[in-house]
């Protein structure tokens, strides 16, 4: 498992983003925790208990899922955790 918790696009500026990591080993499963997601603002969020809180839940949550994926499938899988998601 690989866990993550850059802005957005710094894995993959420096070339370990999810494709190029699960072309060399398919069955990891690749954990974005991120504090806007993908698309939102690239301004950090203020380190709330309901940020840290609702973000690590809802990774926890796309890790087991992701892990019961990969032993159904034998594929890796990403996950990718939004703080303010998870809080809201």
């Amino acid at each position: 498992m690989l866990l993550e918790g850059f802005r957005s696009g710094v894995m993959e500026r420096l070339g370990l983003g999810p494709e190029p990591v699960l072309a060399r080993n398919p069955n990891l499963v690749y954990v974005c925790l991120t504090g806007w997601g993908q698309t939102g603002p690239p301004v950090p969020p203020l380190n709330l208990a309901g940020d840290f809180g609702g973000g690590a839940l809802s990774a926890a949550f796309g890790i087991l899922a992701a892990l019961f994926e990969r032993e159904r499938s034998g594929r890796g899988q990403v996950v990718d955790a939004a703080m303010v998601d998870g809080a809201a």
